[in-house]
């Protein structure tokens, strides 16, 4: 949905296509009293009852029961699309599924209950752990079906794809230039910010860019 179609926090830049997200944005960041003063709808005599999921209103109390049984509570059909209703507590996020909505709340845990056995680094998720193990092996199940190169992972393999190809489709919003991979547009972008990571240890001048680190040391001699 394009920004100007989303509704958006009357107290900062936050923006969402769905009431209930908002709300949970809302009480979470500005507490529940901006909630009750936002949303506060007065009964009218033609739409009195109102969905307490999306604030939706109907003129009649069936007509509300059966937009929460269907919208709400049925899961898709070709016809009706179930709205998003399982609500994150921390950031808002909205989900199908209670068991999404858990999946999710792995992310806000400090828990990593599944660690390696070769070098015991601990992961959240079982799946980020059988990914990391790769590591310790030559298995490279991912392969780039125009040069033959392997990867143990499927979004290495996915950046290199775009070696073989000319679109550019990450442009940088500061000027004109355009990057085949999103991560180079991160590091391009310090450009425009004024950081400086890259560090020569030799004598501690910084730059935007390792490629100009890279200049720094071809010309001044100093050991990486």
């Amino acid at each position: 949905m394009p920004d100007e179609e989303k509704m958006s926090c009357p107290l900062c830049d936050h923006k969402t296509s769905r009431p209930s997200v908002l709300k949970v944005h809302m009480e979470s960041k500005h507490g529940k009293q901006s909630v009750e003063e936002f949303f506060r709808e007065e009964p009218t005599d033609s739409k009195p009852f109102v969905c307490n999921v999306c604030g939706r209103s109907f003129g009649r109390r069936y007509d509300m029961n059966r937009h929460i049984q269907i919208i709400h509570t049925h899961p898709k059909t070709p016809r009706q699309k179930r709205e998003k209703c399982y609500l994150c507590p921390h950031c808002g996020q909205s989900y199908n599924s209670k068991k999404g909505l858990e999946n999710h709340l792995i992310s806000h845990t400090d828990d990593r209950p599944y660690v390696c056995g070769i070098c015991n680094k601990a992961y959240k998720r079982v799946r980020e752990m059988k990914v990391h193990q790769r590591i310790h092996s030559d298995l490279k199940p991912f392969q780039c079906s125009i040069c033959g190169k392997s990867f143990r992972r499927r979004d290495k393999l996915k950046t290199h794809m775009s070696v073989h190809s000319d679109l550019r489709p990450y442009k940088c919003r500061q000027c004109e230039k355009s990057f085949k991979c999103r991560s180079v547009l991160r590091t391009h972008m310090y450009v425009h910010t004024g950081q400086m990571p890259f560090e020569c240890k030799t004598c501690c001048e910084t730059f935007p860019l390792n490629s100009l680190l890279t200049d720094h040391y071809l010309k001044s001699g100093h050991v990486k």
